[in-house]
């Protein structure tokens, strides 16, 4: 899987505003609020990859539970596709 579309985030501090930019953009509405885990999963979201490849990186970068961290990475793609972000 892979994004339909670059975004291009803004770093607020505590959270990062992504706005998808454009080809692709057209199809997604609105902007999405991310923390910094999930900003990583955004920017690995650049190239293909699958959800496997990715908790196993984010068990590489943050001290965590590969079980914990698989949920979350669930939940992001989940929230990015029901925003029409991914290309399955």
């Amino acid at each position: 899987m892979k994004l339909r579309c670059k975004l291009e985030g803004i770093d607020m501090g505590d959270e990062i505003i992504a706005v998808p930019v454009g080809s692709g953009s057209s199809e997604v509405k609105g902007v999405l609020r991310l923390n910094n885990s999930a900003n990583t999963i955004v920017q690995l979201l650049t190239d293909e990859i699958s959800k496997e490849q990715i908790v196993s990186r984010l068990v590489d970068d943050y001290e965590d539970d590969s079980k914990s961290i698989d949920i979350y990475v669930q939940e992001v793609l989940s929230l990015l596709n029901d925003a029409g972000l991914l290309v399955k």
